[in-house]
């Protein structure tokens, strides 16, 4: 009985484990967005990692673009294989517009590390 016990407890540790360690994601639509929608794609997951770089990852690729300074630059160090940001991002449909705001996704995936 004892050893069977001991059993139980292992995999439920086994099974519990990926669980507790995931890092936080986040599915994020142009529904919740409208306006400052500013991805190609109708759906896009953030992630936050443990070194509080935030990624953009396209749900039917698993591709990884960058979202802040820290995820870029291990992008540049080959420490995470991802393409630019830029590649997912709508095109402004005015020229005008200088750059594309990216503050509401950036603070959404922000507040994914407080978690």
């Amino acid at each position: 009985m004892v050893k069977f016990s001991r059993l139980v407890l292992l995999l439920t540790i086994t099974v519990s484990f990926p669980v507790i360690s995931s890092l936080p994601i986040m599915t994020v639509s142009k529904k919740q967005f409208g306006d400052k929608w500013i991805f190609k794609r109708e759906e896009v997951m953030l992630e936050c990692r443990t070194n509080g770089a935030l990624l953009v990852i396209n749900p039917s690729t698993l591709m990884q673009f960058p979202l802040n300074s820290i995820a870029a630059e291990q992008m540049k160090k080959r420490k995470i294989i991802a393409s630019p940001l830029s590649t997912i991002l709508l095109k402004p449909a005015d020229l005008s517009q200088q750059k594309i705001d990216i503050t509401p996704i950036l603070k959404t995936a922000q507040n994914l590390c407080k978690n």
